[in-house]
């Protein structure tokens, strides 16, 4: 295992605290996209999945990172290599991360230095709220040896827990339980779990969520922490589309490019030519929500929108017509396309069913 930089821990309410990003993953169920970059480096909106992860952390009191890496994961170091974040990144080089994210939590617990660790999945989008809302009410964890953060929509793990919020199960049926509700995605680790969570791995276990039901059947109380809001852990061409309409609906888009808001209309007459590359030109309708990334070309008439987030670069031809749908890469939409419910890569149309 190769580790670069220091890690730090940061604090928050007095309490200090590790996060830890779980990066290393191949993210095989959004092939093709995947063949040529970590599924963390999609771009949605202008910006990676990744870097507005570090985003929303940063804006809840949390600066300093673990970042376990795997899978083309010098890639992620050099897309990280310029961001402000890039001094305050601890990078763990992980082997035989193919065995699953337990074995990158496992691999990366060896770096954290006496402070709780807040697990996170490289490709989680979720708002600034929610995360804050499971940080203000569990950065000290207490005496428990992990919290979950669940939440009562979602289609995420199913997570069973019983009258006080102690957790039963995750996923199948478990006992006498009173509530079944969603995961968010978000766990809180004492230092006193980081061994359990080795002998689990040692013992069979691949994913986090394995590793918590081996010691909830052994006896080992895990908290739960109910939050509200949205959060999308992006694994097929679905949860990117939802993710993208929640972010172009948010106030979270900061355009390098042309964000046009929900409910408002650009109707382009004279071409537009910018700085940064981008050009619309004559007919083309812009319909919100919409975001409309450096050096893309809108040929005329053509009509985006709404819910559409194109990539950089992306070319649409001349009377194409594009709602509900993102771009990845570099992407040639010929003329008359008519493009609905579908991320498109390299001019492959993975549809969102």
């Amino acid at each position: 295992m190769k580790v670069t930089t220091k890690a730090h821990c940061s604090r928050i309410g007095g309490f200090k605290i590790q996060s830890v990003i779980l990066a290393a993953g191949r993210g095989e169920r959004l092939s093709p996209i995947t063949n040529t970059r970590p599924k963390s480096l999609i771009r949605l909106c202008g910006q990676s999945i990744l870097e507005r992860l570090l985003n929303t952390c940063s804006q809840v009191g949390i600066n300093d990172f673990i970042i376990g890496l795997g899978y083309r994961g010098h890639q992620i170091q050099e897309h990280l290599k310029g961001s402000k974040f890039a001094d305050n990144i601890h990078f763990v080089e992980v082997e035989k991360y193919e065995i699953g994210p337990l074995q990158t939590l496992t691999s990366c617990l060896e770096q954290v230095d006496d402070a709780p660790v807040l697990v996170l999945p490289s490709d989680l989008v979720t708002a600034e709220e929610l995360l804050q809302s499971f940080i203000d009410a569990k950065v000290n964890i207490g005496s428990l040896d992990a919290i979950l953060g669940v939440m009562a929509s979602g289609d995420k793990s199913q997570v069973h827990i019983d009258d006080s919020g102690t957790i039963l199960g995750i996923g199948n049926d478990s006992g006498d339980y009173t509530q079944s509700l969603s995961s968010a995605m978000l766990l809180l680790i004492s230092q006193n779990f980081f061994s359990k969570l080795q002998t689990a791995l040692d013992d069979g276990c691949t994913r986090v969520s394995d590793a918590l039901n081996y010691w909830i059947h052994r006896g080992t109380k895990i908290g739960s922490e109910m939050v509200d809001g949205f959060c999308y852990d992006l694994d097929n061409p679905p949860t990117l589309l939802q993710a993208t309409k929640f972010l172009l609906e948010s106030k979270t888009v900061k355009p390098n490019g042309i964000h046009v808001p929900k409910g408002d209309v650009m109707e382009i007459g004279d071409a537009i030519h910018l700085s940064n590359g981008l050009s619309l030109y004559p007919g083309v309708s812009l319909k919100g929500p919409l975001y409309i990334d450096a050096g893309c070309i809108i040929e005329a008439s053509c009509e985006v929108g709404p819910s559409v987030s194109l990539d950089c670069r992306t070319i649409v031809k001349t009377n194409s017509v594009l709602s509900d749908m993102i771009s990845v890469g570099n992407v040639t939409l010929p003329s008359n396309s008519h493009i609905q419910n579908a991320v498109v890569y390299d001019n492959q149309v993975l549809r969102g069913l």
